[in-house]
């Protein structure tokens, strides 16, 4: 929300952050923006939802996580969060997660939840693992970064709601 604002220029700005997202970080501020625009076109149309992570504590922005291109049809949806440095390796992405996913199969009765990963997110694909997720292929050299002045891969995982979660 714009409530987060700062929050989200602070979070999109650091290079940690983002660097897995595909996003870059030209221009933070005024992406933001169109972040928002989203964001609130995405739950407008009920393609997604995007919730603000804050911890229980100090009630200080942490980062969010989303369920996005929700498809009602065949009820899946795609999982996707960024949260700030300092809260990583806090347990934020497994709590988040689980709390999300409980959400997308028991409250939007969802059957599937896909989270493409990037290659690099090392961390990131073993939470998967941890979660239950499985890993349905690979997306070769989806994503060109100027920065790194190569091609980079993406991992398809997924979850059932049949699957078995930790």
């Amino acid at each position: 929300t714009d409530e987060y604002k700062e929050d989200l220029i602070h979070l999109m700005s650091e290079g940690g952050s983002i660097y897995h997202s595909g996003m870059g970080q030209k221009a933070v501020a005024e992406q933001i923006d169109s972040y928002l625009k989203k964001s609130r076109d995405m739950y407008e149309s009920i393609k997604g939802l995007r919730w603000a992570i804050v911890s229980k504590e100090a009630s200080e922005f942490m980062g969010d996580i989303a369920l996005y291109n929700l498809d009602v049809y065949s009820n899946n949806a795609e999982l996707g969060y960024t949260i700030n440095k300092e809260s990583w390796k806090q347990g934020v992405a497994l709590e988040c997660s689980r709390a999300v996913i409980d959400f997308a199969f028991n409250d939007l009765l969802m059957h599937k939840i896909v989270m493409i990963i990037d290659e690099r997110n090392l961390p990131l694909l073993k939470l998967m693992e941890k979660l239950g997720f499985k890993q349905d292929g690979c997306l070769r050299d989806e994503h060109y970064s100027h920065k790194e002045d190569k091609y980079i891969s993406y991992y398809v995982y997924s979850l059932l709601k049949s699957d078995e979660r930790s």
